[in-house]
């Protein structure tokens, strides 16, 4: 993601908002327009339709136009007004972080956005109240050149995709240097997952309780499943911890993340990863 910015152009935006507690409430549809002005500049148009099913939700009124400029500053971009201000961050070749505020909409945020291919972006975060969750979401996107109609994010956990996947996993520092690239594999052998990277194995078990999982093994901790996003936060040691967010996109049958690593609080590193299927492990 250089100067030029990947995100620019017209795109489609199907949003699947949860309530804090990882209810399905509906399906925001945006079309979003990102136009590149002069001095590094970017100004986002966004048309939000939140639907019928968001009535008497505070989402309801997402409803509506919504205008702000964006600056690129390498790996930093600040988000100007007036509908959005705040900050996002790069990490890799293809990850924003952002947070910040909507005024009008009176909202605090927290969002991703990522690339599956140049086509194919994953979207999400939280709009807060204070402390407050009131909406969670994680959504796709699509060129509006690509199709007519709007983009479908398949809620397919990943067990049920296949049982073995593999991809690569990128190291970076917490000023977004590369540290290193090395493989990563997964096993699905539920209710226990084992990852593989040339450091060795890792195995931790996940016991569901709705839309929660207490995890135990080679770490302690919980995560949090809202259609295709979990969340969660592993302790491998007391002043040791790892914070990870993945999306399964079934549509191309691949999981995307990422993880932060802290020590006692500090960012150590960042990792972003992508996994792919093992074809004679597919289990449809």
């Amino acid at each position: 993601m250089g100067s030029s910015d990947q995100f620019v152009g017209d795109w489609l935006v199907s949003e699947y908002v949860y309530s804090s507690d990882g209810q399905a409430i509906g399906i925001v549809r945006q079309r979003r327009t990102l136009q590149l002005l002069t001095e590094g500049r970017i100004r986002v148009f966004q048309q939000c339709d939140p639907g019928p099913t968001f009535h008497k939700h505070p989402m309801a009124d997402f409803a509506g136009e919504w205008v702000f400029d964006l600056s690129i500053d390498g790996r930093l971009r600040r988000y100007l007004g007036p509908d959005v201000i705040g900050h996002g961050e790069t990490w890799g070749d293809g990850l924003l972080m952002g947070r910040g505020c909507w005024p009008r909409f009176g909202k605090l945020f927290r969002s991703f956005s990522l690339f599956v291919t140049p086509e194919r972006q994953l979207t999400g975060g939280r709009f807060f109240v204070g402390p407050a969750p009131i909406a969670c979401i994680v959504g796709v996107a699509i060129p509006t050149a690509a199709q007519s109609d709007w983009p479908v994010l398949p809620d397919r956990p990943a067990e049920t995709i296949a049982t073995d996947w593999y991809g690569q996993t990128q190291h970076l520092s917490p000023d977004g240097a590369v540290m290193a690239t090395m493989p990563l594999t997964r096993r699905y052998c539920l209710p226990y997952i084992t990852e593989t990277t040339p450091a060795g194995d890792m195995t931790l078990r996940f016991d569901y309780e709705g839309h929660t999982a207490q995890i135990s093994g080679d770490g302690s901790g919980f995560v949090w499943r809202i259609g295709a996003l979990m969340e969660g936060e592993i302790f491998v040691a007391p002043e040791r911890s790892m914070h990870f967010v993945e999306i399964c996109d079934g549509a191309t049958e691949t999981i995307n993340g990422w993880r932060q690593y802290y020590r006692a609080g500090r960012l150590e590193r960042v990792e972003t990863f992508r996994l792919y299927v093992y074809r004679h492990s597919v289990s449809r």
